[in-house]
């Protein structure tokens, strides 16, 4: 299964609005309050298995207080799904499944916990909803 694959299955489930590219696949979740926020699927491979990598951004690294990026680190262990990390100076939520393995259950679950947890922190940490 490729990411493609994954999310013509998830799209006949869900209705959310999405984007392709070669090698991402963007949803678009509809949170609290009237806002949205995108997750993107990449596929990469780790010792011959392909994964799927689910990433939402909640905003940039480079404008957060220390101490916010520590307290945000703090959150790590009462995350269900996935954990904030720094790529490309952006602050994000992350998660990495088997994709030959995965469930489009599964994988929607993931998407709409990461879109709703990384919204809640763009709002708290920047009030905007540009993600």
């Amino acid at each position: 299964m490729t990411i493609h694959e994954l999310a013509q299955l998830i799209l006949r489930e869900k209705h959310w609005e999405h984007d392709e590219g070669e090698s991402w696949v963007d949803f678009t979740v509809m949170t609290e309050g009237d806002r949205s926020h995108r997750v993107r699927l990449t596929e990469f491979r780790h010792e011959n298995i392909a994964f799927v990598r689910f990433t939402s951004v909640i905003g940039s690294a480079e404008v957060i207080d220390p101490r916010r990026t520590l307290s945000a680190l703090g959150l790590n262990a009462h995350l269900v799904f996935g954990a904030i990390a720094i790529v490309q100076n952006e602050l994000v939520l992350t998660e990495s499944l088997p994709l030959g393995m995965i469930e489009p259950r599964a994988a929607m679950l993931t998407i709409s916990y990461l879109a709703q947890q990384a919204d809640r922190y763009e709002s708290v940490m920047f009030g905007d909803d540009t993600q």
